[in-house]
């Protein structure tokens, strides 16, 4: 973001550069938890599918 910012002949007195890059850090930050959002969501719904319970049956086995 930096090197954009410095491309548009921004420097860091300029008032809005902070701001340009509190932007960029909520985007990748929101980015991020909606990254972990999604894994943990597969990761549970893995658990599930793999994890079956096994049938119970109330029929006794005679040998």
């Amino acid at each position: 973001m930096k090197g954009i910012l410095a491309s548009l002949h921004m420097n860091p007195e300029d008032p809005e550069y902070d701001q340009w890059l509190q932007a960029r850090r909520v985007l990748e930050a929101t980015e991020m938890r909606n990254k972990m959002a999604g894994k943990a969501l597969q990761h549970a719904n893995n658990r599930r599918i793999h994890r079956t319970r096994p049938m119970i049956s109330c029929v006794r086995r005679e040998e």
